[in-house]
């Protein structure tokens, strides 16, 4: 247990400061568990008690952006919350997990996962195109009817594929943020698409295209103002005229 003094400002400023990378807690002499932390860098209060049997440590706000007043004022909350067998830790990191946006997500997954640039590219434009409002939206307030109804608004202006590609997308980012903050978001919400089969059912259709038209076909494929399709395309096209026929 560190040193018990009063925390008052007088007081505080007058603590030493120790060279990296020693940090010395001291406690205040009149609320049992409050008490401030003095590293080379920073002087922060925290509240110090015992969870549910455990010894846990609640950090508070930083000495200048509080005073010690106020600073013991939001340790008697926490102290009061702690007696209650509120995990306050716990219950910060949730509000952490559930103020995360999608496109905070997205773009923890194209830092985590291993992604072809291509891929990137595709998922970048997926939700760019069918998912632009939602980006900015908390991803645990994205509703399994929010999901349903976008399913089936993408399905008829944008085509059946691209409803189901947009989804399965959403479904893979969902669950990958879910996992890497230890379960705490809602249930994944486009389960409702496997629970109701509302998956969009393609078949695969194949038809040769005539040599003869294949300029044709190069030349509808240069016009398509989606970048990343146009080049899945012309690579796709290249390769199966390699071979005598193309299939689509």
């Amino acid at each position: 247990m560190g040193q018990k003094i009063k925390l008052t400002k007088a007081v505080i400023d007058k603590l030493p400061i120790p060279l990296p990378p020693k940090r010395i807690d001291y406690f205040d002499a009149e609320l049992k568990g409050f008490g401030i932390r003095v590293s080379s860098n920073s002087r922060r209060f925290f509240v110090l008690r015992r969870v549910n049997g455990r010894l846990t440590r609640i950090m508070l706000k930083p000495y200048g952006l509080c005073t010690p007043d106020e600073a013991r004022y939001e340790a008697n909350k926490t102290i009061s919350k702690l007696y209650d067998g509120i995990d306050v830790n716990k219950e910060r990191a949730k509000a952490k997990v559930r103020g995360m946006t999608l496109a905070d997500a997205l773009k923890r997954y194209f830092e985590t996962k291993t992604l072809k640039p291509r891929t990137v590219s595709t998922y970048d434009d997926l939700f760019r195109l069918y998912l632009d409002d939602w980006l900015k939206k908390p991803i645990a307030e994205i509703t399994k009817d929010m999901v349903a109804a976008r399913h089936s608004r993408v399905s008829q202006s944008n085509g059946e594929a691209a409803a189901n590609n947009v989804m399965r997308t959403l479904k893979a980012v969902y669950n990958f943020a879910n996992e890497l903050h230890d379960n705490e978001l809602p249930t994944n919400p486009v389960r409702r698409l496997d629970s109701t089969d509302q998956w969009n059912r393609i078949e695969r259709r194949e038809s040769v295209i005539e040599p003869e038209h294949l300029p044709g076909v190069f030349q509808a494929i240069q016009e398509l103002p989606n970048p990343t399709i146009k080049d899945y395309l012309l690579s796709a096209t290249t390769s199966w005229t390699k071979k005598g026929a193309m299939t689509s």
